[in-house]
C-alpha cells in the first residue's frame, strides 16, 4: 500500500486522489465524503489545461483506506533522508507533494479529490492546495459566471488605484479573463510557510466574489479573518488584483473627480466606469451593486449602514466590531422598540466597542477627532429632549464611553460645582470637567437607583460603570431623574428646584442649622427675596441628609 501511494505521487502526471464518493456532487463539495475507498487517477491522456497540466482519466480502483495504516505520503523516505538530510529531505519531498496536489486538483471535477487532501494533508501544507480548489472552481463555472465574475473583479479594482486617472481606469477596464485569472493563478504558488490565518482569509474573499457572481460554494473556504476592516480587506484585494492600495478609500466612492472624464478613446464608451461596470453586472446603480457585494465579501456595509454611521470610523473599524454592535442592536431592538431608529446606532456601536474585547485604536482615533467630538456634542444635546428610560441609558453608557475609550483621567476626585448634578448641568452648557468620567459614573449610579428600564439596558449600564454612588449629593441626582420620567430637560430642572424650595421651607432658610454662614438656626434675612443660587441648593440639600 505505501509503496504503491508513494510510487504514484513520485510521479507528476500520475496522481492518487480523491475519495470515491459519486453523491458529493450533490449533496455540497464542503460535505466529507460517506466511502473511505482511494479512487486512483492515472493515464495521461495528449490534451492539456491551461497551466500545461495533463488531463486525467479516472481509474476506479477501490481498496480500504485505513488511517492507522496509511502512512503520509508527504514525509521523505528513509533513502532520501540519507541522501539529503532528513531537513532537505522533508522539504524536497513536501513540495513535490503539494506540486503534485495542485496538479492533480487543477486536472479534475472529481468531488473527492479536494475532500482527499483536505483530510490527509497538514494544515501547513493546505494553502496551495485550498488556491487549486477555489481556481478549479473558477475555470469550470458557466460562461455567464465567468463574466459576472470578471466584472465584479474590475468594479473592485476600480476602487483601489491612488490615482483614479483616464489611463489608469482604461487599463482596469481592458482586462478580460485570462488577465484577471492570470492574476489569481500565480496564487497556487503560495509559499505553504504563509501566514494560514492570512492565506485562507485571501482564499475567502476570491470564493465570496465567485460566489456573488453565481458561482459555486465552498463552507470550507468561508473563513474570513474578522479582526480585518473593511479598509483593510480592500488593500488585500488591491494586492491580488495587482493594483497598488496607498491609502483607505471608501467602497464605493470614486477617489477623485476626474474619473468622470470622457473615456470615448476606450473601447466601452463611458464616462463613469463604476455605473457601467453595475450594468454590466445586471444592477441598476452602483450603490445596487455595493450591496449585492455587501451581502458578500467583507470590504463594505450595506447602503442603510451608511446612512446611520460614519463611513470612515466603520470602514476602519474591525469587521468583526461592526457586526457584533449590528448583532446586538437588532436583539435591542426586539425588546426594547423605541431603539429601533436610526440614531440609536452610533450610540451603540459606541457602547459596545469600547466595552468588547476588540481593536479600539480606530475609535479612539475618531474620537478623538472633530467628528467624533462633535458626536459627543450631539449625544449631550440629545440627553436634553424627552425619552424613554431606555433611550437615556443608552444615550450615558455612550458618553462614559468615550472617558473608557480615550482613557480620560479625572484631576479632581469629587464634583468640582459642588454636586455631580452641578457639574452635569454645567457639562451640558458646554463647560469642560475636570472630572467628567466621575461625573458620569455618579450620574450613572443615581439613574440605576431611581429609573426602571429593561433588564438588557440594564446590563449595559452595570457594563459601562461599576462604580458605586460614593456622594451624598446624589440625592439632587435622583430627584432630578425621578422628574426626567415626566418630560425634559428643562421640566426636571424646574421640578428639583421646587423641590429644594419646598424642602427649604420646611427645614427653614438654612436647613435648621444655623452653621453654613453663622447665623441661627430658622434665621431669616433680607436676601431671603434675592434670587437663589446653586450654592444655597447645594446648602439645603447637605442639610437634608
Amino acid at each position: 500500500m505505501a509503496s504503491m501511494t508513494r510510487n504514484l505521487q513520485a510521479q507528476i502526471t500520475t496522481v492518487a486522489v480523491g475519495d470515491d464518493d459519486t453523491g458529493a456532487g450533490s449533496t455540497g463539495a464542503d460535505r466529507p465524503p460517506d466511502s473511505r475507498n482511494l479512487c486512483v487517477r492515472t493515464k495521461p491522456q495528449t490534451r492539456t489545461n491551461e497551466l500545461g497540466v495533463p488531463i486525467l482519466r479516472d481509474s476506479h480502483l477501490l481498496f480500504p483506506l485505513d488511517h492507522e495504516f496509511y502512512p503520509d505520503v508527504s514525509e521523505p523516505t528513509e533513502g532520501e533522508v540519507a541522501v539529503y538530510g532528513r531537513v532537505e529531505a522533508r522539504k524536497k519531498s513536501q513540495s513535490r507533494y503539494v506540486e503534485n496536489a495542485v496538479a492533480g486538483v487543477l486536472s479534475s471535477q472529481h468531488p473527492g479529490l479536494s475532500q482527499y487532501y483536505r483530510d490527509n494533508t497538514d494544515e501547513r501544507l493546505r494553502l496551495p492546495i485550498e488556491w487549486a480548489i477555489l481556481i478549479r472552481d473558477v475555470e469550470a463555472a458557466p460562461p455567464e459566471v465567468r463574466s459576472h465574475f470578471d466584472n465584479l473583479c474590475c468594479f473592485l479594482a476600480l476602487h483601489l488605484p491612488d490615482d483614479l486617472n483616464v489611463e489608469t481606469t482604461r487599463e482596469l477596464i481592458n482586462r478580460n479573463d485570462e488577465s484577471w485569472m492570470k492574476q489569481i493563478k500565480r496564487l497556487t504558488m503560495a509559499s505553504p510557510a504563509e501566514d494560514a490565518t492570512m492565506g485562507l482569509h485571501k482564499v475567502s474573499l476570491i470564493r465570496a466574489l465567485l460566489e456573488s457572481a453565481g458561482g459555486r460554494g465552498d463552507a470550507l473556504q468561508r473563513r474570513f479573518d474578522e479582526t480585518r476592516s473593511a479598509n483593510d480587506n480592500l488593500a488585500i484585494l488591491g494586492a491580488l488584483f495587482g493594483v497598488e492600495l496607498t491609502e483607505p478609500v471608501s467602497f464605493g466612492r470614486c477617489r477623485a473627480s476626474d474619473t468622470r472624464q470622457d473615456l470615448s478613446e476606450a473601447p466601452r464608451k463611458t464616462k463613469d466606469p463604476l455605473e457601467d461596470t453595475a450594468f454590466k453586472c445586471g444592477k441598476r446603480s452602483v450603490m445596487e451593486l455595493q450591496d449585492h457585494v455587501a451581502r458578500y465579501l467583507p470590504v463594505w456595509f450595506s447602503s442603510a449602514e451608511y446612512e446611520a454611521l460614519p463611513a470612515d470610523l466603520i470602514n476602519d473599524l474591525s469587521y468583526e466590531a461592526v457586526t457584533g454592535a449590528q448583532t446586538m442592536r437588532f436583539h435591542a431592538y426586539h425588546n426594547m422598540p423605541l431603539l429601533g431608529n436610526p440614531e440609536s446606532s452610533l450610540p451603540l456601536l459606541i457602547f459596545y466597542c469600547a466595552n468588547m474585547n476588540v481593536d479600539n485604536v480606530p475609535l479612539r482615533k475618531w474620537m478623538a477627532s472633530g467628528k467624533g467630538e462633535q458626536v459627543y456634542r450631539q449625544l449631550i444635546a440629545t440627553l436634553r429632549e424627552s425619552q424613554a428610560a431606555d433611550q437615556i441609558a443608552l444615550c450615558l453608557v455612550a458618553l462614559i464611553s468615550y472617558d473608557l475609550v480615550l482613557g480620560s483621567a479625572d484631576e479632581n476626585p469629587g464634583p468640582i460645582c459642588g454636586s455631580y448634578l452641578d457639574d452635569f448641568l454645567r457639562h451640558l452648557d458646554g463647560c469642560e470637567l475636570k472630572n467628567r468620567r466621575g461625573m458620569w459614573e455618579q450620574m450613572i449610579c443615581s439613574f440605576r437607583s431611581v429609573r426602571t428600564y429593561h433588564e438588557i439596558a440594564g446590563t449595559w449600564l452595570d457594563t459601562a460603570c461599576r462604580a458605586q454612588s460614593s456622594h451624598g449629593l446624589n440625592k439632587l441626582s435622583e430627584w432630578y431623574w425621578k422628574h426626567r420620567s415626566e418630560g425634559t430637560h428643562e421640566f426636571a430642572i424646574e421640578k428639583v428646584r421646587g423641590d429644594l424650595e419646598m424642602e427649604r421651607n420646611s427645614l427653614g432658610r438654612w436647613g435648621g442649622s444655623g452653621e453654613e454662614d453663622g447665623r441661627d438656626p430658622g434665621e431669616k434675612t433680607g436676601e431671603d427675596s434675592e434670587e437663589k443660587t446653586e450654592e444655597d441648593y447645594v446648602i439645603v440639600a447637605r442639610a437634608l441628609l
